[in-house]
């Protein structure tokens, strides 16, 4: 920096030429100070070895001038610039993700226990949930996904009002937690209406359920389906519960079966009586296992045996919670004790004078309570 005097002016020059070279940068200043700072960022500039262009120091000093009135520092302005330009591409990343992507996450999420302990059974329908998910709009962005889009799965998928709810429960649970981790704001399941009519739960004919567990007991493919069938006819246990349960949960000596907290519905740990007729069929087969690994092909073959249809086979329908059903008809017309149905059941007393109070036949339940294994007939 060099003071010269024009015309009877003192100005100050910042010569940034190199030395012995006629051409290059020269910068005029009115003030020795300013020409020093123009030096330093010079100087600094050269040292990382990349100087400003003209356009570049333009900008500079016309942002330095315009901050100025504000009391506002040039770093201070372009870290908070740089903060926000940072977020935002973080978001621009984050909306690029898939459906599939955020689904990973949330099994991941789900999985991890973090916040709360998930059960094995619930981690399966929330992988199953996913899967779907993916399948229907894996490739969408999660703020394409629409109530049409939902609704016309729920429609269209060939099941009960009660499992349409279902769906629209599980989908609508995956897309609540892509708001709760800033994914997307609304929830488009949140708004599709389904009606489900008041029906009485179907039970099973009397007739059914001793073909059913005649098959069992006389088909040695079909044995392994004798305890879980005489558990849901004469214990009136959820399927899920029977399949869970573990054989040191029988206790033969007590007549008690102890339903614990984790593998029941309502999380509450419960007894179920072993009345004389499910004694006798535990008694008759200690051998053969309450869930087998093929239970679903053999329970899928004994139902077809028996005469019931499934998707695409014609037939009578129903069978897997109509044996509770069955169980908890027959129990409240042998003894009308609500309150004590409703604790063997892992029920209120609500539901089960709402489904279970209904007109049977005597001769019907004392023929169902007189079922026997065949091999103490």
């Amino acid at each position: 920096v060099r003071e010269i005097v024009k015309g009877g002016v003192v100005r100050f020059v910042c010569d940034s030429r190199r030395r012995g070279y006629a051409h290059g940068r020269q910068e005029w200043f009115s003030s020795k100070d300013e020409a020093l700072e123009r030096a330093r960022e010079i100087s600094d500039s050269m040292i990382k070895g990349n100087v400003l262009t003209d356009e570049e120091r333009s900008l500079f000093l016309y942002f330095r001038d315009a901050f100025q009135p504000y009391g506002a520092k040039m770093k201070e302005v372009l870290e908070k610039a740089l903060y926000r330009l940072q977020n935002k591409a973080e978001k621009d990343e984050e909306e690029k993700k898939t459906v599939a992507n955020l689904v990973d996450l949330w099994i991941e999420d789900k999985k991890s226990g973090k916040f709360k302990k998930i059960r094995e059974v619930t981690i399966r329908e929330i992988e199953h949930t996913g899967n779907k998910i993916k399948q229907l709009w894996g490739e969408l962005q999660i703020q394409s996904i629409t109530k049409d889009h939902i609704q016309d799965f729920i429609g269209n998928h060939p099941v009960g009002y009660a499992t349409k709810i279902n769906w629209k429960v599980k989908i609508g649970g995956f897309i609540n937690w892509c708001i709760a981790n800033g994914y997307t704001r609304g929830n488009p399941a949140k708004y599709i209406q389904i009606e489900v009519e008041e029906t009485t739960p179907q039970t099973v004919s009397l007739e059914d359920a001793r073909k059913l567990l005649e098959l069992a007991q006389t088909t040695p493919r079909f044995h392994p389906m004798i305890k879980y069938l005489a558990i849901g006819f004469f214990g009136g246990m959820r399927p899920y519960e029977t399949r869970r349960l573990p054989e040191v949960n029988i206790n033969i000596k007590t007549r008690q079966i102890f339903i614990s907290r984790d593998i029941t519905k309502t999380k509450t740990e419960r007894y179920v009586t072993i009345n004389d007729t499910l004694f006798g069929f535990l008694n008759a087969y200690p051998q053969h296992p309450i869930y087998h690994r093929n239970f679903v092909k053999l329970f899928t073959a004994l139902r077809l045996k028996a005469g019931y249809g499934l998707r695409g086979v014609e037939g009578k329908r129903g069978v897997p919670d109509g044996i509770r059903h069955t169980f908890g008809s027959m129990w409240l017309a042998k003894t009308p004790n609500i309150a004590q149905l409703a604790e063997e059941m892992g029920n209120s007393p609500e539901v089960i004078r709402k489904h279970y109070k209904k007109a049977i036949p005597v001769e019907e339940v004392t023929a169902y309570w007189a079922i026997a294994p065949i091999t103490v007939r």
